[in-house]
């Protein structure tokens, strides 16, 4: 009876996550399925307030989520710029879905745990096929034309599949990573051969932040794996300098072109944290999706509905941006703040992980904390679905487990 149970469980988690990895395609057959992300981190905060009492080391976090949110609600009513409580609820459960996830996906894995070589030994196998199919796609998308590249970089058609967004690939082969490191640490399987395809294939879109990530697992991998590093606190630093290097000119293009969408979102928050200092304009009116769905009244005064991909029935560049929407939503102080929470919230994981005797633990945890923090700096992650489908994975699969500890 209770292997019965534990399959229960395990196969409801199994289908959460192919629901979740697949979410980019199943948004384009049903915009309902953009809720799941928000659905999910919902139910893990109610788990986490239901099933617990606060614990002493999450206080620091919560406290400084409440007063975020509160702040943040304070301005809109102060300033009445966004007056949707839907669209307000929308933004805070975007921009807190990820600290939602931690709380309660820790909390149950701790109290009940879960046999993730189970969940592994049904949905690796699936992975490897898909991984399989899609780098056949890659290699006739370079030699062929088969409509699934959305442009030419660097004299080549990128890689985009069915997506039609390279974005998509690109989050897909960071789930996947988790997953094949997941089998690699509790089954036993190295999966260096597709971890190698993986790789290709997220190349393959030719996105300068596919190449940076490519580059911080290569890295890692290096320091971890082949140098058997315990501490990489130098190495982290010429990590770092080596992704300036890479990233530098696309920067440069993206960010300080002037009329470029970024250029003017940050060009867009300075004003406003002059302008309101040092309060912000409140919840879903400056760069997030909630802004851009109710289409913020700060759009048309600085002069965006002029801007094409920036208008009202054109919102292609409207969610390009992370830290311009945190210090124009909150303001500087509170942002700052708001900045405080996600260094914990950062440092906290790393901890968990050198509790550990891993190295594969360690090099996926220092991966997951890089691709969230560097893959803001390009557009709104950590307030996009996928944050919460990497989270998933994430601690579901090397986070602390008891079932796991208890093998």
């Amino acid at each position: 009876m209770r292997k019965q149970v534990n399959f229960s469980k395990e196969g409801i988690i199994v289908i959460f996550g192919v629901i979740l990895y697949l979410q980019n395609w199943l948004i384009t057959q049903n915009e309902v399925w953009g809720y799941m992300d928000e659905l999910v981190a919902v139910i893990f905060l109610m788990y986490y307030f239901f099933s617990n009492k606060i614990l002493k080391k999450d206080v620091i976090l919560i406290i400084l989520a409440v007063i975020t949110i509160l702040s943040g609600i304070s301005f809109n009513l102060i300033f009445g710029i966004q007056t949707y409580w839907l669209a307000i609820t929308e933004d805070i459960l975007s921009l807190y879905k990820f600290l939602f996830v931690y709380l309660g996906m820790k909390t149950y894995l701790e109290k009940k745990g879960v046999r993730v070589d189970r969940i592994l030994k049904i949905v690796c196998p699936i992975l490897k096929i898909y991984l399989i199919v899609l780098f056949i796609f890659t290699i006739a998308n370079l030699v062929t034309n088969i409509e699934m590249s959305s442009e030419v970089r660097y004299g080549l058609k990128n890689f985009a599949f069915i997506y039609g967004t390279p974005g998509h690939i690109i989050n897909q082969m960071t789930y996947s990573i988790l997953l094949l490191y997941g089998e690699r640490e509790y089954i036993g399987r190295k999966n260096t051969l597709f971890i190698g395809l993986t790789l290709l294939v997220m190349l393959a879109t030719l996105k300068t932040r596919a190449i940076i990530l490519t580059f911080l697992f290569l890295a890692l991998y290096y320091f971890f794996a082949i140098k058997k590093k315990k501490r990489i606190g130098l190495e982290i630093s010429t990590v770092v300098i080596a992704i300036v290097l890479l990233g530098i000119s696309q920067f440069e293009y993206y960010f300080l072109s002037e009329g470029a969408p970024r250029q003017m979102f940050v060009a867009g928050a300075v004003k406003l944290v002059k302008e309101y200092f040092p309060f912000g304009t409140g919840f879903a009116t400056y760069g997030s999706s909630a802004a851009a769905d109710f289409y913020s009244p700060l759009y048309y005064l600085l002069g965006f509905s002029n801007r094409w991909g920036m208008t009202e029935t054109n919102q292609l560049f409207l969610n390009d941006n992370y830290l311009p929407m945190i210090f124009g939503e909150f303001g500087i102080v509170v942002a700052l703040l708001f900045l405080l929470l996600i260094y914990i919230y950062c440092k906290r994981i790393i901890k968990a992980s050198k509790e550990t005797n891993s190295i594969n633990i360690r090099l996926i945890t220092y991966f997951f904390i890089g691709d969230i923090v560097l893959s803001s700096i390009q557009s709104s992650y950590l307030a996009h679905y996928s944050i919460v489908t990497l989270s998933f994975f994430y601690f579901l699969l090397f986070y602390r487990n008891r079932k796991m500890a208890e093998k």
